[in-house]
């Protein structure tokens, strides 16, 4: 998918749901900023943290993609992948897999 298009597919992302997604995946608030993000940083690899913005501004569709690029870095997933979970965190979404060993 090309830049353009993940950017586009940004939009339905709210910034709660990063901050959910975050949480729930291992991810460790580390402080607020007066510049209004939440900052988040992962224990198993220190230097690579999340800036989730508070408010939404022309700018946040491009801090959106940039979390999900690095959300996917960290998980060796796909971007598309990360951007699907995260329009999906907080919504009625159940999935299943099934397992057969």
């Amino acid at each position: 998918m090309d830049r353009q298009h993940l950017l586009m597919s940004t939009k339905g992302i709210k910034l709660s749901a990063i901050r959910s997604y975050a949480t729930t995946h291992g991810w460790v608030s580390v402080a607020r900023s007066k510049r209004r993000i939440a900052l988040f940083s992962h224990p198993d690899h220190g230097f690579v943290q999340l800036q989730i913005p508070m408010d939404y501004d022309e700018d946040t569709p491009l801090a959106i993609l940039e979390i999900a690029m690095r959300i996917a870095e960290v998980e060796k997933r796909s971007v598309d992948s990360v951007i699907e979970d995260l329009e999906a965190t907080g919504s009625d979404v159940l999935r299943l897999r099934a397992v057969f060993g």
